[in-house]
C-alpha cells in the first residue's frame, strides 16, 4: 500500500502547477504573434510568472507559494480579461486564444488557492 494519499494536497499542487505551465506556455507561443508593444509586454511578462509559478509548484510546492498565485491570479484575471473584452470584434480564433490563456491562468490559481486552504501552515 503507498503511503501517498490519493486526492489529497500533493495532488493539488501539482494540478496547480500543470495548469499554470499550459497558461505560461501558451501566452508564450501566442505572444509571438503579438504586435502592440504594451500587449507584448502582458504576454511576456505573464508567461514568464506562470512558467516559474507553475514550475515551483511542481518542484518545490510550499504554502507560501499560494500568496505568490493569488497575487498573480488576480493579475492575469484584470490583465488577460481586459484584452480579452478589448478584442472581443476579433476573429473567433483569437478571441478563443485569449480565452484559453484566461480560464488556465484564473484555474491555476484557483487551484492553488484551494490546496493552499487545505495545507496546514508550518
Amino acid at each position: 500500500m503507498s503511503s501517498r494519499p490519493r486526492g489529497g494536497t500533493l495532488s493539488r499542487s501539482r494540478t496547480a502547477g500543470a495548469l499554470w505551465l499550459i497558461a505560461g506556455v501558451s501566452t508564450a507561443g501566442i505572444a509571438f504573434f503579438i504586435v502592440d508593444p504594451m500587449t507584448l509586454g502582458a504576454f511576456i511578462i505573464g508567461a514568464v510568472a506562470a512558467v516559474v509559478l507553475g514550475l515551483a509548484f511542481l518542484f518545490r510546492p510550499s504554502p507560501g507559494l499560494v500568496t505568490w498565485s493569488n497575487v498573480a491570479g488576480a493579475a492575469w484575471l484584470v490583465a488577460f480579461g481586459t484584452i480579452t473584452v478589448l478584442n472581443i470584434t476579433n476573429p473567433v480564433e483569437e478571441v478563443l486564444s485569449l480565452v484559453w490563456i484566461l480560464l488556465f491562468g484564473v484555474l491555476g490559481a484557483a487551484t492553488a488557492y484551494r490546496w493552499g486552504r487545505t495545507t496546514p501552515r508550518r
